[in-house]
């Protein structure tokens, strides 16, 4: 057995490269997004997560670095995939505790 890590199997193309029916789902949820298959096939897919928001200056900061990772991913040969997680910042707001969670609620 080699120890070579071009020998494993990326994680993400056992959830992009299945040849069944959740296979299809996962490749179809990246193609109807605009992605074409060639951006992700055979590369790894990365989870690029930011708790960014306007809302909070404290987060602002995580935009950019955000960005910069995104870019790595991309000079690396991954495929960034970006998610911005911003409904749980209403609680950083100077809200009370009960407005708090009415925004949340609604979004």
């Amino acid at each position: 057995m080699s120890n070579d890590k071009s020998d494993k199997q990326l994680r993400s193309q056992a959830w992009f490269g299945r040849q069944d029916k959740m296979g299809f789902y996962y490749r179809s949820f990246l193609k109807n997004s605009g992605t074409p298959q060639d951006r992700f096939e055979g590369r790894p897919v990365i989870g690029i997560c930011n708790t960014w928001s306007e809302l909070t200056p404290c987060n602002g900061h995580f935009r950019v670095i955000a960005e910069h990772v995104r870019q790595g991913v991309l000079d690396a040969g991954g495929y960034p995939v970006y998610d911005k997680f911003g409904n749980e910042r209403f609680r950083d707001v100077p809200y009370s505790h009960d407005e708090a969670n009415v925004l949340t609620s609604v979004r």
